[in-house]
């Protein structure tokens, strides 16, 4: 069977997006990648990184299909969505 998706789960800041996206460039790895962010607020993820500027470091990686939140209260999830 082959790996048709890999998914980053509970993100926790840019510098971990980066270097999954640096990871991803340096092995070549060819499949849908899928980020998840874990938000503190409904701007930003728990490290306090704006989640505009995660999601843009992960979005510029060819082979993403899907940026979600996970891991936040529930009353930030729609603010995160259109903050993003």
């Amino acid at each position: 069977m082959a790996l048709i998706l890999l998914i980053f789960e509970i993100i926790s800041n840019i510098i971990e997006a980066q270097a999954y996206v640096e990871l991803l460039k340096e092995t070549n790895i060819r499949v849908r990648v899928w980020f998840s962010y874990n938000g503190k607020d409904e701007y930003d993820v728990v490290s306090g990184d704006s989640s505009v500027d995660c999601a843009s470091v992960t979005n510029a990686f060819e082979n993403v299909i899907a940026i979600g939140i996970n891991s936040t209260f529930s009353r930030d999830i729609h603010g995160l969505i259109l903050y993003i």
